[in-house]
């Protein structure tokens, strides 16, 4: 097949904000996209809508659309696309690429660790909050309201779910409105042995 060796941009349109979007056509065809891929020996899926599933030595999957040449990965992230010249270009810059896997591996990992060290932030946050409000407890619509634009509500709906299981919170059964709420396991201690007193 002939390999595109240069990008072609094409005037596509105008967003919203005024800005002109371009963008590059291959000018490959599937048929001889995937008669390359079996020739390199990767493993691929063609689907619908011009996407091919792409599997390289590492069994990292890749998403390639033969029309643009965007691709993007399953593991890190199917919202972030990147731009090849065609399917050549595709394979010997990126997936079978060993430095360049090394590259992306190593910054995914440390994108993991620096999301852990903020979760265990919000973590402490969160325990401290509860120390400050003793047996009053919170909710998760409490936290919500003050800390969503701040960390996200994605966060504030499964981090309590961690603490939870954790041991380090419980939940009573009493709500405020819908919401349960939550207090320190300790709390959940003192009732016991007021429970066994009596």
């Amino acid at each position: 097949m002939r390999h595109t060796e240069e990008y072609r941009w094409v005037y596509y349109g105008t967003n919203s904000k005024g800005k002109k979007i371009f963008r590059h056509y291959t000018n490959e065809q599937e048929e001889d996209v995937l008669k390359y891929l079996s020739e390199r020996g990767f493993d691929h899926q063609s689907t619908d809508g011009g996407m091919i599933w792409i599997t390289n030595k590492n069994n990292d999957e890749f998403s390639y659309y033969w029309t643009t040449g965007r691709w993007s990965t399953r593991k890190h992230n199917r919202q972030r696309h990147y731009q090849a010249m065609g399917i050549k270009d595709f394979l010997d810059r990126y997936i079978d690429n060993d430095e360049y896997l090394e590259e992306q591996e190593a910054r995914y990992q440390n994108a993991v660790e620096a999301k852990a060290k903020e979760d265990e932030k919000i973590e402490q946050h969160i325990l401290n909050i509860l120390e400050e409000r003793g047996e009053e407890g919170l909710t998760s619509r409490q936290l919500k309201d003050d800390h969503a634009g701040e960390w996200g509500e994605e966060r504030i709906r499964w981090i309590p779910r961690q603490l939870e299981l954790k041991g380090l919170i419980f939940y009573r059964g009493d709500k405020i409105g819908r919401a349960r709420i939550m207090r320190l396991t300790k709390y959940k201690e003192d009732e016991n042995e007021n429970t066994a007193r009596a």
